[in-house]
């Protein structure tokens, strides 16, 4: 079977290419070429090199060089090596040769490729310093034109703008907490009265440590003795408005609290380890869920970090965990190892 050539095979001399150029129109095949940096290649590059090749029935690209670059864009350009650029390019089907050339504008190249279409971009125009060599030796220039997709970056300049734009978003961080077992202990039966907290020991310090670590607090919890008729949405809200009291009063202060109201049998996407509230969170704090982190005591707990792509640790014995359940990123016996575990 066959094989295309590796994007680095595609790399030829100007020499070589020309002799391809001749054998290929001697057979009868229209070469097409265009000239470029392609920097930082967006969808609407790969797509102007397949909507071109269409025209021709061999495509050549002649590359700039980085020194071609900088001595029209600057030192700060060209962002990636010309072994880098032409790696890339080379990887489209619709590309067949790359030349790399170290003069400002390809005008040498072309008297020597003399391809049968010479395609230009509009903002060069048909009145490009490359016509007239083109026409000289009775090629081209072509203009080429399509409909361009919708939100599609155009040029490399348009791509970065972008990047800064994202970039100029802060998205956050958090350490998402389990409540029972993790926050307070886990007793029996379904808590839902304040006087019946005991908070986990090193609960205060540790999340202070993690809020100067500029994480943000996100307690997610299950609460399925609401469906099981045991306490209402009220009295669960009472409960977590006396907690978010007590840390406030020892300035921690809890960024949200979400909950899973549902039964097991609802087979609902909140309750873990469906990712339901972690998404939520994700979306409503503007979190990177793969730098942040879940603490829980249970293999579901787990089991909706690993799904949700977030770091996570389980607190309690590991030899006892379920063998079959997905392992956490870190066991620990405790919120202080939890701690040392994620700051370090």
């Amino acid at each position: 079977m066959s094989r295309p050539l590796s994007p680095t095979k595609k790399v030829i001399s100007l020499k070589q290419a020309a002799k391809l150029a001749r054998h290929y129109q001697q057979a009868g095949k229209v070469v097409g070429c265009v000239s470029g940096s392609f920097d930082l290649m967006t969808a609407m590059h790969f797509k102007s090199l397949e909507e071109r090749s269409k025209k021709c029935d061999v495509y050549f690209i002649l590359l700039n060089s980085d020194s071609s670059i900088r001595s029209y864009k600057g030192m700060a350009k060209p962002i990636l090596h010309e072994s880098e650029r032409s790696y890339v390019l080379g990887q489209s089907p619709f590309v067949d040769h790359i030349v790399i050339f170290p003069e400002l504008t390809p005008v040498a190249l072309l008297e020597k490729l003399r391809p049968d279409i010479y395609f230009n971009v509009d903002g060069w125009g048909a009145e490009c310093v490359e016509k007239a060599v083109v026409e000289k030796y009775g090629g081209k220039v072509m203009l080429f034109d399509f409909p361009e997709p919708e939100k599609w970056s155009k040029t490399t300049t348009e791509l970065l703008a972008r990047i800064a734009s994202s970039e100029a978003i802060k998205v956050g961080k958090a350490i998402f907490l389990d409540r029972d077992g993790v926050i307070n202990e886990n007793k029996q039966g379904y808590l839902y009265r304040y006087e019946d907290i005991t908070f986990m020991p090193h609960l205060l310090p540790t999340l202070k440590a993690f809020m100067k670590a500029e994480y943000k607090l996100i307690i997610v919890t299950n609460q399925s003795g609401i469906a099981r008729g045991y306490y209402t949405e009220k009295q669960m809200h009472r409960l977590h408005g006396k907690m978010r009291a007590y840390f406030k009063e020892h300035q921690v202060a809890i960024d949200d609290i979400y909950f899973c109201p549902h039964g097991p049998a609802e087979a609902c996407a909140c309750r873990k380890p469906g990712i339901g509230m972690l998404l939520a969170a994700a979306r409503e704090h503007n979190l990177n869920l793969s730098k942040s982190w879940l603490i829980g005591d249970s293999h579901t707990d787990i089991e909706a970090g690993r799904q949700a792509n977030v770091n996570t640790v389980y607190i309690g014995n590991a030899a006892t965990y379920p063998a079959q359940a997905v392992k956490p990123k870190h066991f620990v016996t405790n919120l202080k190892e939890a701690q040392k575990r994620i700051l370090t």
